[in-house]
Parts: structure tokens; C-alpha cells; sequence
């Protein structure tokens, strides 16, 4: 009867220790879940991204998206020669055929409503493997893409440009990255 207990109490001890420190471990993964979910660390865990389409290239640590929608970044192009950015825009979305922005800057024009100040104006010239800051408002389904501190936008950046040496009627609109950016 005596061995009996043994195994009994044997068993009782495993079961307090499994239970007592699952129950411990239970805690901590809710401790850091609100940790990280409030932002005591100070870091968010939205991380940027910003992925170019060939012959282009973007830091995603050169991103920085205003609360009121104002994105602005570094591209660096790798074409054939300089070109010359006439209009740049800022989308959550395409259009249905794929081509321009579903919403805002449409055309990719350089009409100063769909820039913060100081805006693009008449241009910019970038030559091939050399970087410039671009900026723009971008836009989501309702309008102005603005959110608070902390929040991330998901987009894609066009451009509309032409080659020195062509005529200046002959542009190409092109969407040159997708982002994920973090509202700061």
C-alpha cells in the first residue's frame, strides 16, 4: 500500500511542477505579446519593405510616410541614361488594366495638388546609377492616405519619365516599387 502512495505522490509533484510552470510560461508570452502590441519597446514590428522593379533600386530605410499621407524616398535608377521625372504618384492599388494608379495622381501627372510643397514642378533629372528624393501624396480606396502614428501603408510608387535625346511627347508611366511603410 506504501508503494502505491509513492507513485501517487510522484505523480502529484510532476503534474504541480507542469502546471505551475506552464501557467509561468503562459504569463510571459502575454507580457511580451502586450509589450510589443502597445510599443513599450519603443520599435514596431512593421518592418519596411520596399521591393524596385528592374532598373531600379529603393531603400526601404529611405522611407518616410507623413500621418497626412506624404511619402518621400530615395530611387536610384539603372537605365540606359538620364531621364528626366516629370510625375511621380503614390497608390494602395492599380487601376484594372494594371497599368497607372486606381486612385489620385491617375495619369502621373505633375500637377501640384498630388505633391507635398515643395513639389516636383518641372521635373527632375536623374542619371543612370545616380539616386534623387522624390515625393508624393499617396492615396488609398477614400481619398488621401493619411493614418495614425504607428499604422503601416501598403502601395506602389510610378513614375512618369523620358529619356534625354527623345522627344519630350514620348513618356513612359511606370511603376518602379511596391512599400510598406510605417506612418512616423
Amino acid at each position: 500500500m506504501k508503494h502505491m502512495s509513492g507513485h501517487a505522490s510522484r505523480g502529484q509533484v510532476v503534474l504541480d511542477f507542469m502546471v505551475s510552470y506552464g501557467i509561468a510560461i503562459l504569463i510571459i508570452i502575454l507580457a511580451v505579446y502586450v509589450f510589443l502590441r502597445l510599443d513599450i519597446f519603443g520599435k514596431s514590428v512593421v518592418s519596411q519593405t520596399c521591393t524596385p522593379t528592374p532598373g531600379f533600386l529603393c531603400d526601404p530605410d529611405s522611407l518616410l510616410l507623413t500621418s497626412s499621407g506624404n511619402l518621400s524616398m530615395v530611387l536610384t535608377q539603372y537605365t540606359n541614361g538620364p531621364m528626366n521625372v516629370t510625375g511621380v504618384a503614390c497608390a494602395s492599388a492599380q487601376n484594372v488594366s494594371g497599368d497607372f494608379p486606381a486612385t489620385g495622381n491617375i495619369h502621373v501627372t505633375n500637377m501640384p495638388q498630388f505633391y507635398p510643397i515643395p513639389y516636383l514642378g518641372n521635373g527632375k533629372v536623374i542619371y543612370s546609377g545616380n539616386s534623387t528624393l522624390i515625393t508624393a501624396k499617396c492615396y488609398g480606396a477614400s481619398g488621401i492616405a493619411s493614418s495614425s502614428v504607428g499604422s503601416s501603408f501598403s502601395g506602389i510608387i510610378w513614375i512618369n519619365y523620358t529619356y534625354f535625346g527623345l522627344p519630350k511627347s514620348v513618356h513612359t508611366i511606370q511603376a518602379v516599387a511596391t512599400f510598406t511603410a510605417q506612418y512616423g
